[in-house]
């Protein structure tokens, strides 16, 4: 009698259900195991995820996070030359995605093309190679997102690598060409002025000293 009644509020629902329009179609079940297999499109069963296609449903096996063992190291680079960023991880079909901040971490966004100036790949492997560093890119922090096909429920983050360049180009100093000497008889003193002397490269800054002869 339980039987039934159960069965006559199940057919109940499932009329409501039909009428109000949140299942569209035929209903069929499964007599076996209660599953509902079709209902109209998006209506009706669908099939978990097997992310790792290992024969097992995701939400039937546990899995794991993958671990970082080696994170990524700070590394100093020549302007116009090639450097590289790399993490050491276990676990199973692990995904990487290069993550670059230019705002000191502020904020960090996907690498996902190539680009210029530096030129990246490799920006979704272990190994994130960095080509014709410029100057501009002193700073700059790269980090890595990992993750699992065989682990759904969260993402791993390494820690922020910083990019060291600095300029090493030999200093140009130009000194003053015109130089003009005021002699004032009186008292016998003489000043010299001249265009402060400018250089160029290496972060050099110019100290300008007077003298006055007497």
């Amino acid at each position: 009698m339980k039987s039934v009644l159960l069965r006559t509020k199940l057919i109940l629902c499932l009329g409501l259900l039909l009428s109000i329009g949140e299942i569209s179609g035929q209903l069929t079940v499964d007599p076996n195991t209660g599953v509902v297999t079709s209902g109209g499109a998006g209506n009706g069963y669908t099939t978990p995820d097997d992310g790792d296609l290992n024969g097992n449903l995701d939400f039937q096996e546990a899995g794991a996070a993958p671990v970082i063992t080696d994170q990524p190291d700070d590394v100093f680079v020549c302007p116009g030359d090639n450097t590289s960023f790399s993490v050491v991880a276990t676990g199973t079909s692990i995904t990487y995605q290069w993550q670059l901040s230019t705002n000191g971490g502020v904020s960090f966004s996907d690498i996902s093309a190539p680009g210029s100036n530096p030129t990246y790949g490799g920006y979704t492997t272990a190994d994130l190679s960095l080509t014709s560093v410029p100057l501009s890119a002193d700073g700059y922090l790269y980090r890595v997102l990992l993750s699992s096909n065989a682990y759904v429920c969260d993402t791993i983050t390494s820690n922020a690598a910083e990019l060291d360049t600095d300029d090493i180009t030999d200093p140009t100093i130009t000194c003053p060409a015109n130089v003009s000497q005021n002699v004032d008889a009186g008292n016998c003193t003489a000043v010299v002025n001249g265009i402060a002397p400018s250089a160029t490269g290496d972060n050099c800054a110019v100290t300008v000293q007077t003298w006055a002869l007497t």
